[in-house]
């Protein structure tokens, strides 16, 4: 678990630090690639703290009122947690990773919109829906989640490197 706090630190740092500060119109959501990755490849208690983390590093960066992330996260891991225990086949292949990450990410992106409408309406703030869902860049965002997982797993797994007995527990 050591190894998975480094990793979610790492990749706050290139996601929030170092990407947020390109003239990259879209970046990949590191956050929510290391939580789909832990709970494909680790245990699903630990997804959801690795998720807990991630809203919480998240939040404290963002603009949107505090606890969209959190909520958006939780949510979207709970839910993949169903669907690849329940709905989905077990094996992972190449299919099965891109509707998984790309259900995520569009998942997320819609989520965190309506968590932050709906925060900020129960705050009583004057706000508008500029959605990032309704825009172009959430199409790249999709994308560019999904053709980056490979490369980040590869990441990932040398950092975390799981053990046999983590593998072994996975549902």
């Amino acid at each position: 678990m050591n190894r998975t706090i480094l990793a979610v630190i790492l990749c706050a740092i290139v996601q929030l630090g170092i990407l947020a500060n390109t003239a990259l119109p879209v970046v990949p959501n590191l956050l929510l690639l290391i939580s789909i990755w832990v709970l494909l490849h680790g245990q699903p208690k630990h997804a959801l703290w690795v998720a807990l983390a991630s809203g919480i590093l998240l939040d404290a960066y963002a603009s949107s009122a505090f606890g969209t992330y959190l909520m958006t996260f939780i949510i979207v891991i709970l839910l993949l947690q169903w669907l690849v225990t329940s709905v989905l086949p077990k094996e992972e292949n190449l299919m099965f990773v891109v509707i998984v990450v790309a259900a995520a990410s569009t998942a997320t992106l819609i989520l965190s919109t309506l968590i932050d409408f709906g925060l900020a309406y129960a705050t009583g703030k004057d706000t508008y829906i500029a959605s990032a869902f309704f825009r172009l860049e959430s199409l790249y965002s999709i994308f560019l989640n999904v053709v980056i997982y490979y490369p980040a797993s590869y990441i990932f797994r040398k950092i975390i490197g799981l053990t046999d007995e983590e593998k072994s527990l996975r549902v």
